[in-house]
């Protein structure tokens, strides 16, 4: 994992959408007036893994499932991190990721990686516990349980790994 490039396109957004919304007077969340917001404040910039470096385990998944891939996986593979946040394709899109141990990306429903990836690493634990409690996938954007894990301590959900920058 390395520090968010000055050109990052998926940081460029963030922040853009960030002004806009911090002048529209909503109720902030834990000091954070959107999910793009959180995102941008917790979120870390993350390079993807070659292919041939992937585990025997990191197949396709189902394209617009990449909450239920990345979670499973990384349910199925202890030394693989959730992430969650935006990838870059052709525009910045919320999305869902695993990382190795090294902090490389491995996505697994997109069958083009995406070119870019700023996003939070999740505690396995907080992933298994959230998913069960609201009995769906995906963390950042859940209104409907009132905004679980942006309500959420930090140090309950981060991973160890965001701390390795």
């Amino acid at each position: 994992m390395t520090a968010p490039s000055k050109r990052s396109a998926v940081r460029s957004y963030l922040q853009k959408v960030y002004k806009l919304v911090s002048t529209m007077g909503h109720q902030p969340i834990n000091g954070y007036c959107c999910l793009d917001h959180f995102v941008l404040v917790n979120g870390i910039f993350m390079r993807p893994c070659p292919k041939r470096h992937w585990p025997a385990s990191a197949v396709q998944g189902p394209v617009g499932e990449c909450f239920r891939n990345a979670a499973l996986l990384a349910f199925e593979n202890p030394g693989l991190i959730y992430c969650e946040g935006y990838a870059m394709s052709l525009l910045p899109v919320l999305h869902a990721w695993v990382v190795t141990s090294k902090g490389r990306v491995i996505d697994i429903t997109w069958s083009r990686r995406g070119t870019e990836y700023y996003g939070v690493a999740i505690r396995t634990d907080y992933l298994r516990q959230q998913v069960k409690k609201q009995k769906t996938y995906g963390l950042i954007d859940q209104p409907v349980y009132d905004w679980p894990l942006l309500r959420a301590p930090v140090k309950q959900w981060r991973h160890p790994i965001m701390e390795a920058i």
